[in-house]
């Protein structure tokens, strides 16, 4: 294994991660918004953050999906199996979050402000391990 692609290739893996994030942050409060605006769900805002969480998830994960596979791992044939495999990695990371946040805030005492970085340095890494070895293989 070449030591410096594989940097080079996490590299871009947290350049296209970190550019969705600001995309997903913004398409969820622009949906967010829409609703507001539209009074869809206007008596309940859990159900306002659940689309709109789900709307940003969504879209932020075909974005990603296109550059890690244009720009980072240059996968050329499979391309169903590869979004599929890309999508279950980033449910599972999703979930590892979510549950880490959970734990460490509410049972471990750390801080809130903390976690969300805890959080990206288990989820990154592994992300982006499962991603290249399995998913985008």
């Amino acid at each position: 294994m070449d030591v410096r692609n594989f940097f080079k290739q996490f590299i871009k893996f947290g350049v296209v991660g970190f550019c969705n994030t600001l995309l997903s942050f913004a398409i969820t409060y622009g949906t967010l918004f829409l609703c507001s605006s539209l009074s869809l769900f206007s008596n309940n805002l859990d159900k306002q953050m659940l689309l709109s969480s789900f709307v940003g998830f969504t879209l932020s994960f075909f974005n990603s999906y296109y550059w890690n596979n244009k720009l980072v791992f240059n996968k050329t044939s499979s391309m169903f199996c590869a979004f599929a495999k890309s999508y279950l990695c980033y449910a599972i990371s999703w979930a590892i979050s979510y549950a880490l946040t959970y734990i460490s805030s509410n049972h471990l005492g750390v801080s809130k402000l903390f976690v969300p970085v805890l959080s990206l340095v288990l989820t990154v890494p592994l992300n982006f391990l499962v991603n290249k070895f399995w998913a985008f293989r």
